[in-house]
């Protein structure tokens, strides 16, 4: 034992070898690509936006995908983008209780956006999350108060299955103007001499797709709110009424107007994901 005067000895130990401390216990495991991720209810949040959502009104999940921004793509992009780019992993139905629960990409960021029975998003969330290779992480709500107690029931989407959201990176699906919209308004819009020069407003002549539609429906927010295909007055003429909130400006007629019967339900459902994943040009 060390002693010398002037100096106590407190808490004195003996300087003799000692079992190495055990780590702490985990479930990850590198060898397994993938994680769970489970909401118990996301009709739970602290969010102004959530708490005007009415119960049963989220029909689905959008589960995205964050893509890293470079430099060259970053170019392409009009500016003011308020999001990343972003690809779709999937979507699922949100149960009745408003639980979900899915597989996805270990080591990915994702994002979630609940959805109305129109595939229009409710509340998008504005940061990544994540999970470890199998680790099942969950929460309470969306973006509930952290002071929060789970509430104590079993809901419906834990006792099934997860819902498998991990297709290889070269089968999962993103939406720009370049190659989904523009070819669809090259096609059903400006090539029927509708929305070309000699026609009605806007001009989308895409007859070389260049940029000229894209960023006339961009201009000045008149027809797109990026990010917000609820609130975006384009996606509105496709079902002839307003569909979000009527102190979003629009001056024009509200009616159905004909591409209700010209576009397809997948080509109006490629609109509404294009405006909700940020209205970019190109993301590839």
């Amino acid at each position: 034992m060390y002693k010398e005067d002037g100096w106590h000895s407190v808490d004195a130990h003996a300087l003799t070898p000692h079992p190495r401390v055990e780590g702490r216990s985990t479930w990850v495991n590198y060898n397994i690509k993938s994680g769970v991720f489970y909401c118990l209810n996301a009709y739970i949040t602290d969010r102004p936006e959530g708490k005007k959502i009415s119960p049963g009104s989220i029909k689905r999940l959008r589960v995205t995908e964050g893509l890293p921004i470079h430099q060259e793509t970053q170019s392409n992009q009009s500016s003011g983008r308020r999001f990343g780019l972003k690809r779709i992993l999937g979507l699922l139905p949100i149960e009745e209780d408003g639980s979900f629960h899915i597989k996805v990409p270990a080591n990915t960021p994702i994002s979630f956006q609940l959805l109305d029975e129109n595939n229009m998003a409710l509340q998008t969330q504005q940061s990544w999350i994540w999970v470890m290779p199998n680790e099942s992480r969950g929460c309470i709500g969306c973006h509930e108060n952290k002071e929060m107690s789970p509430p104590n029931r079993l809901v419906d989407a834990v006792i099934k299955p997860s819902v498998n959201l991990t297709l290889p990176p070269e089968q999962r699906r993103s939406v720009d103007f370049r190659h989904e919209i523009g070819p669809i308004i090259q096609r059903k819009c400006s090539a029927h001499e509708c929305h070309s020069s000699d026609g009605v407003i806007p001009n989308l002549d895409m007859t070389s797709l260049s940029r000229q539609g894209y960023d006339t429906l961009l201009s000045d927010g008149r027809y797109i709110n990026p990010g917000n295909a609820k609130e975006s007055p384009l996606i509105w003429l496709f079902f002839g009424k307003r569909m979000g909130s009527p102190e979003t400006p629009y001056t024009g007629t509200m009616s159905s107007i004909h591409s209700q019967n010209l576009l397809t339900t997948n080509e109006r459902i490629q609109f509404i994901e294009w405006v909700d994943l940020g209205s970019h040009w190109d993301i590839k």
